[in-house]
């Protein structure tokens, strides 16, 4: 089971969500990061496409 602060309780267990990081060769850096809660199947592609929309 999952955290449920609608309920007010929390089991210490977080949902798994995606963590990309755009990190360009040349830098020493990340230059953007952003967090996902889209199903684990979800393709790369479609996560890079969608982080990329905003």
């Amino acid at each position: 089971m999952a955290a449920s602060a609608g309920q007010g309780w929390w089991d210490r267990v977080l949902p798994e969500v995606w963590l990309l990081v755009e990190w360009p060769q040349d830098a020493e850096a990340p230059a953007n990061y952003w967090l996902a809660n889209l199903s684990a199947n979800t393709a790369v592609a479609d996560l890079v496409r969608l982080a990329k929309v905003r």
